[in-house]
């Protein structure tokens, strides 16, 4: 008896990260990580500037502001996650045996 690999379908994931069926190798995951990198960036210099700007008393809706400093602050804990993720799965890689 044989178990077929469950596959993810094409799902788009946040952050512009593609899961692929096959061929994936260590560039695409480069990629991927770098393109959630600079999503994220792009997300917390926006809410800054936004945030600058009211402050500076330029005409910004206060409620994109907020909307905008949310979006970067979850985004940043996702990030956070993801390397917390990745650092233990290096540490249990570590601790294997071989």
């Amino acid at each position: 008896m044989t178990i077929d690999k469950i596959g993810t379908g094409g799902i788009n994931l946040p952050g512009n990260l593609n899961v692929k069926e096959k061929g994936a190798s260590n560039s695409n995951f480069n990629d991927a990580l770098e393109n959630a990198l600079s999503s994220v960036n792009d997300k917390l210099v926006h809410a800054d500037n936004l945030t600058q700007k009211k402050a500076m008393g330029m005409d910004v809706d206060l409620t994109e502001n907020i909307l905008a400093i949310q979006e970067a602050d979850m985004s940043f804990r996702l990030l956070l996650q993801v390397r917390n993720k990745l650092m233990s799965a290096n540490d249990e890689i570590m601790r294997m045996q071989f």
